[in-house]
């Protein structure tokens, strides 16, 4: 199953054009409120990384679980898993609720919908949908809507949403949330939306998605590799972490408790930390995924203090 998945989903790279969202870019956002930048230097220390001038907080949302695989999480062919054998995994799907001081709330990611409560497929359809998805387990109280609701949140208060990427169990959120939304996702990443085959039914025909460009000038290098700084103000950071897929973002939060990587797919699982493996689905590469997990694990030596959130694990004593 996993092989014919990693043959039909670059097939749909070449259908990039046809998605239902229009692209703009980041850039054309950095010179307002809430995204003004000043100046943006060509390289950021781990000091800097870490001086937040506003105050932001993070909650940690599990909405619904996917029908997984131990080879989907980690490269089981790196030499460190040798003695590993794959075996069928349930594993949590996460979204991350964002409370910034002056800017409102954000979140990366989206959760599952109500959608997906009586369907494993949500309102997803086309022939090509069991071949590219996995099933998606959700219980009512613990849709996206339904959590929030219990936090007292309105989902009209929601004013955008941080993609890590647009793999559809990080996009199935999306439906429930009212437009106009601020959406934000890597340059290279996609959606199709190709009739007959494959309708996610996750973005509609208004939204524009606003594409962050890690090659351009309000990019900066550091020791984690490109990064940019959102809101202009060093709360929240960006992180090209390409490998699981081309456009992969990682995101650093220095939230009034200490800072936080939002990981991500570039870090499914803490065994990637204890191994020194990256995840099993490298849709841009085995070999980038692998120098990011590097990148990933050498800053996270370097500052213990970050708390590390995995893409598809359960906390363990290494989060």
């Amino acid at each position: 199953m996993i092989k014919l998945i990693m043959i039909v989903l670059p097939l749909l790279a070449s259908f990039m054009s046809c998605t239902v969202y229009k692209n703009s870019d980041f850039s054309l956002l950095r010179s307002q409120e809430p995204f003004f930048a000043e100046n943006t230097p060509d390289y950021i220390d781990d000091a800097e990384l870490f001086d937040a001038k506003k105050k932001i907080s993070l909650t940690v949302l599990q909405s619904g679980k996917l029908l997984s695989s131990l080879s989907q999480m980690i490269n089981l062919k790196h030499p460190a898993c040798a003695e590993m054998t794959d075996q069928s995994l349930t594993v949590p799907i996460y979204a991350y609720l964002l409370t910034h001081e002056e800017h409102g709330i954000y979140m990366i990611d989206t959760g599952v919908s109500n959608d997906y409560v009586n369907n494993n497929y949500g309102n997803m359809k086309g022939l090509l949908l069991p071949f590219v998805m996995s099933k998606t387990v959700v219980r009512s109280e613990n849709t996206i809507e339904n959590i929030l609701n219990s936090m007292n949140i309105k989902v009209e208060k929601l004013k955008g949403v941080f993609f890590t990427h647009l793999h559809f169990d990080h996009t199935s959120g999306l439906s429930s949330f009212p437009r106009p939304l601020l959406l934000v996702a890597g340059a290279d990443e996609f959606s199709p939306n190709i009739p007959v085959l494959l309708k996610p039914g996750h973005f509609r025909k208004s939204d524009i998605l606003y594409r962050i460009a890690f090659d351009q000038k309000y990019a900066s290098d550091s020791s984690i590799g490109r990064v940019v700084d959102i809101f202009g103000d060093g709360s929240i950071w960006a992180i090209w972490t390409p490998g699981h897929s081309k456009g992969h973002i990682s995101y650093l939060v220095n939230t009034c408790d200490g800072p936080v990587l939002v990981a991500g797919d570039a870090l499914m699982n803490y065994h990637s930390i204890k191994y020194g493996c990256g995840p099993g689905k490298c849709f841009d590469g085995v070999d980038k995924a692998q120098a990011t997990i590097d990148r990933l694990i050498s800053f996270i030596k370097k500052n213990p203090q970050v708390r590390v959130l995995a893409g598809h694990d359960y906390p363990t004593d290494n989060e």
